[in-house]
């Protein structure tokens, strides 16, 4: 089965993308904060992860560091990502 993280400080939109991807074969694991994410990500081994903007840059640049971890390539819906909403 296909691993997805989902990170996002709305508890609402993680309930809602949770209950959804369920159905379409994923096992889901969501968090709503930095840290918790960062430690989910390094236990559950996601084949993809959904980040919030402001919370996604952090991410990106920890899982980097680690060599194990391979590219976590990222999309937005924002123009710029530095100037989100």
């Amino acid at each position: 089965m296909n691993k997805l993280l989902v990170v996002d400080d709305n508890e609402d939109i993680l309930f809602l993308l949770k209950n959804s991807l369920r159905r379409k074969v994923y096992e889901v694991s969501v968090s709503v904060s930095y840290r918790e994410a960062l430690s989910i990500f390094y236990s559950f081994r996601p084949q993809l992860v959904l980040l919030y903007v402001n919370v996604g840059e952090e991410i990106k640049r920890n899982t980097q560091k680690n060599q194990t971890t391979g590219r976590l390539p990222s999309h937005t819906g924002y123009s710029d990502v530095s100037q989100p909403g």
